[in-house]
């Protein structure tokens, strides 16, 4: 049977105790002024992978859950610094399914969304038989049934909700998958028993097809965080905090790590990759390594007009303005290059400054990502090629080798530009840049410095 309805307080008490743990509480106040039965409980929060999804979903789960005593748990932690923090703890029914796991755990894929619904009413069934839940409910109506039995309002979490996006599969299934979702969260009656309702995965909701079923949910994402871009990853703050326990060097976490500007004052690095850069004392490329490189080789291969190009300039360092506002937030329809880098954007191979509208690699970690999805195409080869050959510049600069720093140059100015473009002193600026890619790795590296009153 599935351990999806009131999971208790384990999950998250084991995530609390861990070394390097980050309080990201305060998270269940925003949620405990929306909650209610008027409509307003419906929040879905997007984020790369290995950026906190579950931990937070753990959390949510823990506070609201009517089965266990958490107060103990939550009484150290931020949120219950503030008068009332406890209002809803441990005062309503939690329903909380990972979507991809009940996927990967079906023999036949296209019986997923069956497979959910009858979990669950099977599990309601068995933990609240004097419910009245009848033979053949349905989901909506055995969690109607409990309400009206109990009187506890339901917090339904639904993680890595976009699963059946992501996977692309047969329309029928995803029309049933709209359908549970429509009965799930829409209506009076719906808003009484469902008072809150969290949503969490990579893609933003849909448009034009989640948008009719989950109209009535507050977006935050990478790309519109509002005020929650501190809760979507850990903030400088909070792994310096990190640094200064592990005795690691925080400047070096920030070189590898860094890079994604969620709002004015917000920059977030990837929870995964900062703890285990302080449980190892080693930077590396610790969430690169939970990703397939072969998804970013297959979208930078793609043959639209200019994106080549533009992958070439990311892989330099240089920012690129993109488009975000049309992509559909479906992987599986990418029309245009600015389709393709908003969903690298989503997966966290870019970052995307909603200030500036520009998008770059955010870090030397996600770097390396770009370099292995890169280095068998041919398209890509001379690039690589000044890359692996900027060592030796590097060298040769240090040692003032004049002539061996000519020709290195004069070769990656050949490389990077065609007879209309090599006067151009962009295409010089972005050849000198990737000419010195091995200096990255020691030294901060600056298009241009103030002089006076220009550059």
């Amino acid at each position: 049977m599935s351990r999806c309805i009131n999971p208790g307080k384990a999950y998250f008490e084991d995530n609390a105790r861990r070394k390097f743990f980050i309080d990201k509480s305060e998270m269940i106040l925003e949620l405990n002024d929306l909650i209610g039965p008027g409509g307003l409980g419906r929040v879905c929060v997007s984020r790369p992978r290995r950026f906190g999804k579950t931990m937070a979903a753990n959390m949510i789960a823990a506070y609201y859950d009517c089965s266990c005593d958490s107060r103990a748990l939550f009484e150290g932690l931020k949120v219950a610094q503030t008068p009332g923090w406890d209002k809803w703890l441990n005062k309503c029914n939690v329903v909380k399914v990972d979507l991809s796991e009940f996927y990967s755990n079906s023999r036949i894929k296209s019986d997923v969304v069956k497979n959910i619904e009858k979990a669950l009413v099977k599990e309601l069934t068995v933990k609240f038989q004097n419910a009245g839940i009848e033979e053949g409910a349905t989901l909506p109506q055995a969690l109607s049934n409990v309400y009206d039995f109990d009187r506890h309002p339901f917090v339904l979490i639904l993680d890595e909700y976009d699963a059946l996006v992501r996977y692309d599969v047969p329309k029928d299934v995803f029309e049933e998958y709209l359908d549970l979702l429509n009965g799930l969260f829409k209506g009076d009656s719906a808003s009484e028993v469902i008072q809150l309702a969290y949503i969490t995965g990579i893609m933003p909701i849909v448009k034009d097809v989640f948008e009719s079923k989950l109209n009535n949910f507050k977006e935050f994402s990478v790309l519109k965080p509002g005020g929650w871009g501190k809760y979507i990853g850990f903030t400088k703050d909070e792994v310096k905090k990190v640094c200064d326990e592990a005795g690691i060097d925080y400047q070096t976490c920030l070189d590898w790590y860094d890079g994604y500007r969620l709002g004015k004052d917000v920059d977030i690095l990837s929870p995964y990759s900062v703890t285990e850069a302080a449980r190892r004392k080693e930077f590396d490329g610790h969430w690169s390594g939970t990703s397939v490189f072969s998804k970013l080789k297959l979208l930078i291969e793609m043959d639209f007009e200019g994106l080549h190009g533009n992958a070439v300039r990311l892989f330099n360092g240089d920012h690129i303005s993109i488009r975000v506002n049309n992509f559909p937030n479906i992987p599986t329809e990418l029309y245009s290059k600015d389709d393709v880098f908003t969903y690298l954007v989503h997966l966290g191979y870019l970052a995307y400054n909603n200030e500036t509208k520009l998008a770059c690699v955010p870090n030397r970690e996600v770097m390396e990502v770009w370099e292995f999805a890169v280095k068998d195409n041919p398209k890509f080869k001379p690039i690589l090629e000044l890359a692996q050959s900027s060592r030796r510049l590097l060298q040769a600069t240090i040692g003032r080798d004049a002539k061996t720093v000519a020709d290195l140059l004069n070769r990656a100015h050949r490389v990077l530009t065609s007879s209309f473009s090599y006067n151009n002193e962009q295409s010089l600026q972005s050849a000198i840049i990737l000419a010195y890619y091995a200096a990255r790795k020691e030294y901060n590296i600056f298009t241009e410095l103030p002089a006076g009153e220009g550059f």
